[in-house]
């Protein structure tokens, strides 16, 4: 009873204050409008021209220091009275303009903006021409691939890029013989990718030698890269089991050797090129005919499985020739 005296003068409280609340003319004060924010950052400070030759402008500032700062704004003109026209945004102080004319004088400025995209005031504006001074770096770790499968053969030459502002291409060599200078001949293929398949090197057993040279926008060229060469095998020929044969499980998988080979790679597959189910690797010793007992899991009856071998030329490269796959079940 004494607790029920003493909550009772709490709640009439409460349900007086509610009573105000709802009555009509009690309402919240409305917050006053939020005033948008028109205060356009600072003009960038500093811009300098760091470094311009070889098809690049570098150029460099100071970091605004607003704390609603977004990004700035690089524009480009060609004369210091016509036109900027923005060609970039970026949240650092510094810019590279790449794969300019070696012959053009560049005209730059740059303009900061806040979160709210108030723009600034542009910077000064600088200059720069980027002549043409060196000479492209070497390609490097060139890699050379034969490849033998489904039909095609062809030489995969690979490459890593050459990092340069001015980069026109490469241009690739090929010759029969590791002593024929690149300029020898015309080049094989002039790419800007990366790689090419040489699919008119198709002969087996035939060593290919090739090198790759870099070419920049004024046509300064690098050295030639080291030479890489590969071969491409012939088609492992396959032994046992027949295609479609049902055999016991866990069978032994023969094929006969083929020439020029440093290894080879058995696969088992639920499908004709896939290797999902087992697969394992066998060196080359000068042996007519190789043998590999299947280790992998359980194989069930009735079902159809898929087994291939793949030939390498090189210690942990890629496959080079890949054999026609044989459906064989177990019982």
């Amino acid at each position: 009873m004494t607790n029920r005296l003493r909550i009772a003068p709490v709640l009439r409280a409460l349900s007086t204050a509610l009573v105000l609340l709802l009555a009509p003319g009690c309402q919240r004060d409305e917050l006053p409008p939020v005033t948008p924010d028109t205060t356009a950052p600072l003009p960038p400070a500093g811009l300098v021209v760091e470094s311009s030759h070889d098809g690049f402008v570098f150029l460099g500032w100071l970091k605004n220091t607003e704390a609603d700062f977004l990004q700035y704004i690089i524009s480009r003109a060609e004369d210091p009275r016509g036109v900027f026209v923005p060609i970039d945004s970026t949240t650092r102080s510094y810019y590279v303009d790449s794969r300019r004319s070696y012959d053009t004088t560049y005209f730059y400025r740059v303009t900061a903006v806040d979160q709210s995209g108030n723009v600034s005031s542009p910077s000064i504006i600088v200059s720069a021409k980027s002549p043409n001074l060196s000479s492209p770096d070497t390609p490097a770790e060139v890699e050379v691939s034969g490849h033998n499968a489904e039909g095609r053969r062809f030489m995969r030459v690979t490459w890593v890029p050459v990092d340069v502002h001015d980069l026109r291409g490469y241009a690739v060599y090929r010759s029969d013989s590791p002593d024929t200078p690149p300029d020898a001949h015309p080049a094989l293929r002039f790419t800007e990718s990366v790689f090419i398949d040489d699919t008119t090197a198709r002969e087996i057993g035939t060593p290919y030698f090739y090198r790759v040279v870099a070419v920049d926008m004024g046509d300064k060229t690098s050295s030639a890269s080291d030479i890489s060469s590969d071969r491409i095998t012939a088609l492992p020929e396959l032994v046992f089991p027949a295609d479609q044969a049902v055999i016991k499980g866990y069978p032994e998988f023969r094929w006969r050797s083929v020439p020029g080979v440093v290894s080879y790679r058995l696969s088992i597959g639920s499908s004709p090129r896939a290797g999902d189910l087992w697969s394992s690797s066998v060196d080359d010793n000068g042996a007519s005919e190789y043998t590999l007992p299947y280790f992998g899991p359980s194989l069930y009856a009735a079902r159809g499985y898929y087994w291939h071998v793949s030939t390498f030329t090189k210690r942990n490269g890629a496959p080079n020739a890949e054999s026609p796959s044989r459906l064989f079940q177990v019982y």
